[in-house]
């Protein structure tokens, strides 16, 4: 199992905007520092995603709770974007908004965003393979905890993104990857394609980038969603899983939200 990733190295895509690339840097590191179970556990899910420009215009705040407030869709549970009406757990920072939720115990359950006024957003979630005591000594990750993470992460991103961009043409990037994954077995259901287990993953961080327009993130979220899991499960296992599956398990986690 590979060691946790030092602060700051994951960096955004080149091509990003530099200040897209300097706030990458500093969320991360910010994520570190706050959640102590990073230096403790490799396996985290992540994503961010940013407009296409940047041209020094900034969201004001009563935007960025307007946008929050769009993205806190509970579909399993617990909301991808958790930003509680109490504000005791997500506070204000000079340029945007931060939530760090940390349940310590038999089963841990940790989250940290920031969404900045400058439409950048990063998100990072403990695997529940690494909080779940009975399977942390396995070394696995499951087909579903990648799916349903992605799925989240994409819904969630259109409904933040109608608000800061008031446009279904803004154009938005988002990458996902899951690191920590050097010596898990990837575990999948038989109509996967993959086989009861996938094998040993080789790679540590395994990424997908994706680029479209606020709209199409929404009109086609589902086929984004299948489309970003098979790429990523590819980079996992080496070859390419059953469509036809990944879509169900996606379409099945959507039915439970709201319409």
């Amino acid at each position: 199992m590979a060691e946790p990733l030092a602060c700051g190295s994951e960096p955004e895509p080149s091509g990003a905007p530099s200040i897209f690339i300097q706030q990458a840097q500093e969320i991360d590191c910010a994520f570190r520092k706050a959640t102590p179970l990073a230096s403790r556990y490799p396996g985290w899910l992540r994503c961010t995603w940013f407009p296409d420009a940047f041209e020094g215009d900034r969201l004001d705040d009563a935007c960025l709770r307007q946008a929050l407030k769009a993205g806190q869709e509970n579909m399993g549970g617990w909301p991808f974007l958790f930003a509680d009406a109490g504000g005791k757990a997500c506070r204000p920072l000079c340029d945007g908004y931060e939530t760090v939720i940390e349940f310590e115990g038999p089963n841990y359950h940790t989250e940290f965003w920031q969404l900045r006024d400058t439409g950048f957003f990063s998100h990072a979630r403990l695997m529940w393979e690494e909080a779940d005591p009975d399977l942390r000594p396995r070394c696995v990750l499951h087909l579903r905890s990648l799916v349903t993470y992605v799925a989240e992460a994409t819904r969630c991103l259109w409904r933040v993104n109608e608000v800061l961009s008031g446009s279904d043409e803004a154009l938005v990037t988002c990458r996902i990857w899951v690191e920590g994954c050097c010596g898990r077995t990837l575990l999948a259901p038989s109509d996967a394609g993959l086989g009861d287990a996938a094998g040993v993953i080789e790679k540590d961080t395994v990424q997908t980038v994706s680029h479209h327009a606020v709209g199409s993130w929404r009109d086609a979220n589902t086929q984004v969603a299948v489309d970003i899991n098979a790429e990523m499960v590819q980079g996992l296992a080496g070859r390419q899983p059953a469509t036809e599956a990944l879509q169900r398990e996606v379409e099945a986690l959507y039915a439970q939200a709201a319409p």
